[in-house]
């Protein structure tokens, strides 16, 4: 009981920040894909700079495993204003394991610019206690996470995204079953310029 608590307590903290979040939506702009290949490595380009995502996690309490598959990372460049698409790569994530050992999620070449925003697209997700497994549900895949960065030329940029399991998780009940709700509250904790 303690568990589901702590664990309603905190998925409603994360209703009421999607929410808010939510409120603020921008405008979508057309999408141009960053190459033909994402590739993963820096290339031998002059012009190209480099940026870094990295995701770590505050843990759920009682839970042994939190898994999120995310299939698809853009970014949205200010000037001219569009959204480039940089992975659509399926990755599954423990979260759980990201508190401890953070991963980059993505290391992708760009394009000298300032940049203003990233988004995510998450598809799936299950959270395992030591009763069982349960599907979360997701009523909203798409995460905007606003973040101003630069990239400059032969620079790299790293960012680490915070993301908030605990508050991103809601437990609904209805009568002696129960529904996990994900709705991803992710936070910039620092950009890095390199």
């Amino acid at each position: 009981m303690k568990k589901l608590r702590n664990v309603i307590i905190i998925l409603s903290a994360f209703l009421m920040l999607l929410f808010l979040s939510q409120c603020s939506k921008t405008p979508t702009a057309p999408e141009t894909p960053l190459s033909e290949s994402v590739s993963n490595k820096v290339s031998s380009s002059t012009t190209q700079g480099f940026l870094q995502l990295i995701l770590k996690d505050k843990p759920v309490d009682n839970a042994l495993n939190i898994f999120v598959t995310i299939n698809k990372i853009r970014v949205h460049q200010a000037s001219p204003s569009n959204f480039i698409v940089l992975s659509e790569e399926e990755k599954e994530f423990d979260l759980l394991a990201l508190k401890n050992n953070p991963q980059p999620i993505l290391e992708a070449e760009m394009e000298p610019g300032l940049y203003n925003q990233i988004r995510m697209a998450v598809i799936s997700g299950r959270i395992v206690f030591e009763d069982g497994e349960y599907e979360l549900q997701i009523p909203s895949s798409e995460i905007k996470i606003p973040v101003v960065f630069e990239i400059k030329e032969k620079g790299t940029v790293q960012i680490i995204l915070d993301f908030d399991a605990e508050k991103s998780i809601k437990v609904i009940r209805a009568g002696k079953s129960e529904k996990y709700i994900l709705r991803p509250v992710i936070k910039v904790e620092s950009v890095r310029y390199q």
